[in-house]
């Protein structure tokens, strides 16, 4: 089963453990829990790509070994199939998530230990830092593309904690934030903005009109539990196009334009949040 699945949450995690030969601290390792909840979770495919490729000629035994010693000892996905443990992972959310992060960081840790201390276990031991460096190259890449700080952007189950900013924004703010809304749209053109908001309004949420600006005025005049489901909805919208779009070759263009709405706007709900605003 294993050479035949996408390797588990557990040995992707093995990664982090020694970079190069050296074993980073706790406060290196926290820089890339986004990094890697990015990869695996809200990515376009294309950093997941890249992680898959890094397990290459690695023995399906030393991952085998790595996922139940991480299992028996430290954290345990409730799952015999490894292809599941990702999906597991990714639907954790907020303390849970990082707990199982760290957790089994740790576990990695204590057998990439135990097996480059062993002389029986030398392969094991081999197998493990060879995944790490093409691993830690990825990760890396993302982090100087700045994908790793987008993963509040652009991860569905983080969208509620900006309801209330993207309110305020719109509905009763001075004019000041919601003009900060409005440029994050308009900085693309209309033949490029049009395409993201149709394809919304045609599989998430319809405002019955083709002006985003009359939409924001719709938006505002809802209530309650109207709102916030009109809220999700779009945005889960403007995801799903941005993930469609990136996973088609011929549609680079349009996935760049997805991206940059999505950093512009939830960059600018972050700085309301800074100023607690919201």
């Amino acid at each position: 089963m294993w050479s035949k699945v996408i390797p588990s949450v557990v040995c992707i995690f093995s990664l982090l453990v020694v970079i190069q030969g050296k074993i980073p601290d706790a406060s290196e390792l926290g820089d890339y829990y986004q990094c890697f909840t990015y990869s695996e979770c809200a990515s376009d495919g294309n950093p997941h790509k890249g992680i898959t490729h890094c397990f290459t000629g690695i023995n399906d035994e030393d991952n085998e070994a790595i996922h139940n010693y991480i299992e028996k000892n430290f954290y345990s996905y409730h799952t015999d199939d490894p292809s599941k443990e990702i999906d597991i992972y990714c639907h954790l959310n907020g303390d849970e998530q990082r707990k199982a992060y760290e957790k089994t960081f740790n576990g990695v840790y204590s057998f990439q230990k135990m097996a480059c201390s062993d002389k029986k276990q030398k392969r094991q031991c081999r197998s493990t830092k060879k995944i790490l460096k093409c691993f830690y190259r990825v990760l890396n890449d993302l982090k100087k593309k700045k994908y790793c700080d987008l993963l509040a952007v652009i991860r569905a189950q983080s969208i509620d904690d900006y309801y209330q900013c993207f309110t305020y924004s719109e509905c009763v703010s001075d004019g000041l934030q919601h003009q900060g809304i409005l440029n994050c749209f308009y900085s693309l053109s209309y033949e490029d903005r049009q395409p993201i908001f149709r394809y919304v309004q045609e599989n998430f949420y319809s405002y019955n009109t083709d002006s985003i600006a009359q939409a924001l005025q719709i938006y505002c005049t809802l209530s309650g539990d109207a709102q916030f489901d009109a809220f999700r909805k779009t945005l889960n919208g403007v995801i799903s196009y941005k993930n469609m779009a990136c996973n088609s070759p011929q549609m680079q263009r349009q996935c760049d334009n997805a991206k940059s709405l999505l950093k512009c706007f939830f960059s600018f709900l972050r700085s309301l949040k800074q100023l607690n605003l919201c």
